[in-house]
């Protein structure tokens, strides 16, 4: 029998890297992609925020780290969507109305498109959790 999927997140960068990173407040993402795996979770990111954690891989590391952690994303069961035109819009209205990070105004406008929660520990995301279901990672 087919598992349905119960519950949608959308991660932003902060989550990614947190994983990547093994940080203690990833065991809530490892938890996420684990029910990813087993279908009952969808995980999504917007390949914005996608290229924000490769940069800061490279800023951090190197290029060539940030290369290889980049084959074990695309492992991972996350949809990474394409930034179009809608979704430019929407950041664009949310940053207009917070000052927000541009990045992280992709995280959110995707995460209002797929009615899903946003996952972060991202506090610049406390200014906008009246409006978006967020998942935090810090305890």
């Amino acid at each position: 029998m087919k598992q349905m999927i119960k519950e949608k997140i959308v991660l932003d960068s902060f989550a990614l890297l947190s994983f990547l990173k093994g940080e203690a407040e990833s065991e809530k993402v490892v938890g996420k992609i684990n029910l990813a795996y087993s279908k009952t979770c969808h995980l999504a990111m917007s390949s914005l925020n996608l290229g924000e954690v490769f940069y800061i891989m490279c800023r951090e590391k190197s290029e060539e780290f940030a290369i290889r952690q980049e084959a074990e994303i695309f492992r991972l069961p996350i949809e990474f969507v394409e930034t179009d035109w809608e979704l430019i819009r929407d950041a664009a209205m949310i940053k207009a109305q917070y000052p927000m990070a541009f990045a992280d105004c992709f995280a959110a406008a995707l995460a209002f498109r797929m009615d899903a929660f946003l996952m972060t520990g991202d506090p610049e995301f406390r200014q906008i959790e009246k409006k978006l279901n967020i998942l935090w990672l810090q305890k």
